[in-house]
């Protein structure tokens, strides 16, 4: 295992470069799932399209509470990598890989158990309905893989590894990319399943994310390591990996929020109105969340620093890069 971190001496301006250029693109591919099945979907008819649409603010609610988790374990683990104190560190991975699975099965159950009630508030229409309740029953499950694996891609990027979370992302959007249409539509010697295979597809594409992700931390040389034996449960450690992630949370569910309410207002107008404005908001996610990546990228660089108390220094280095 490496004793010295890249974050401790490159340049600042090439760091932030490696470190955020990934991310950026772990963000664009992890927002595109729902781009995706949108495109496809809008080829079955307009209400499979608009039950898909409004969809998107619980979808949207489920990634950021996986963002919520995972940010509080990046910039706990970052941090304790920077106080040289590894095996807290170790813990907090462990930790932080118990608390997603946790609460990607509570999610799934609230999911699974609030959708006919949510339907049932936005539209009359009986085929955006029965579309809406059978893409979320199996779109429910993507949760538990989901806050999986980006638990385990923020743990990798607190220790400066951004390409490998990278890949996470590309294997799981590759695959919904290549099998929606052919679940979808049928193709080949796939039975055509409708907008059931456009949530099979996407489930089994964060399915694929974690497998990949989990051979990573547990089977490859890694600079932070999961404790199966030794792990002891800290409460305080739980508070902190809330407590760092809730910003990231707040900053990302007022878009949930803000397409719920919209949408109130657009079903009194058409069910076209509400697929059309999931359709543009999607396309827009996908812009906004991508250079959100620059703050996962810079969130390890500034923490890891902050625990090795190199203030100073980091901030001398990013005045001498600017002049």
């Amino acid at each position: 295992m490496e004793t010295c971190n890249k974050m401790e001496y490159q340049p600042i301006n090439r760091l932030i470069i490696k470190m955020c250029l990934p991310p950026m693109i772990s963000m664009f591919l992890q927002y595109s799932y729902n781009m995706i099945d949108s495109m496809f979907v809008a080829c079955i008819n307009e209400q499979a399209l608009a039950a898909v649409s409004l969809s998107f603010p619980i979808t949207n609610l489920m990634n950021s509470l996986s963002v919520w988790i995972g940010v509080g374990i990046n910039v706990l683990i970052a941090g304790y990598l920077g106080q040289k104190r590894q095996d807290k560190a170790n813990s907090v991975a462990t930790m932080g890989l118990i608390l997603s699975l946790s609460v990607g099965i509570i999610v799934n159950i609230i999911v699974l158990l609030t959708m006919t009630p949510y339907y049932s508030a936005f539209t009359e229409d009986s085929r955006i309905f029965e579309y809406g309740c059978i893409y979320m029953q199996i779109c429910a499950f993507m949760q538990v893989p989901n806050m999986v694996h980006i638990a385990i891609q923020k743990m990798l990027q607190a220790t400066g590894n951004m390409i490998s979370p990278m890949w996470f992302q590309i294997a799981g959007v590759v695959f919904n990319l290549v099998f929606d249409p052919l679940l979808i539509f049928g193709i080949g010697p796939f039975p055509e399943m409708g907008i059931k295979g456009a949530a099979l597809a996407t489930v089994l594409g964060y399915v694929l994310s974690m497998l990949i992700s989990l051979y990573v931390i547990m089977f490859t040389k890694q600079k932070v390591k999961l404790k199966i034996k030794s792990f002891v449960f800290d409460f305080h450690m739980l508070k902190n990996i809330f407590g760092y992630g809730l910003p990231s949370f707040a900053m990302n569910v007022l878009s949930s929020l803000m397409i719920t309410f919209v949408n109130l207002f657009l079903v009194t107008y058409s069910d076209t109105a509400v697929a059309f404005f999931g359709a543009y908001f999607k396309v827009q996610q996908l812009i906004f969340m991508s250079v959100n990546g620059l703050i996962q990228g810079c969130l390890p660089i500034m923490r890891y620093n902050y625990g090795a108390k190199n203030t100073n220094g980091l901030i001398g280095h990013i005045t001498a890069e600017l002049r």
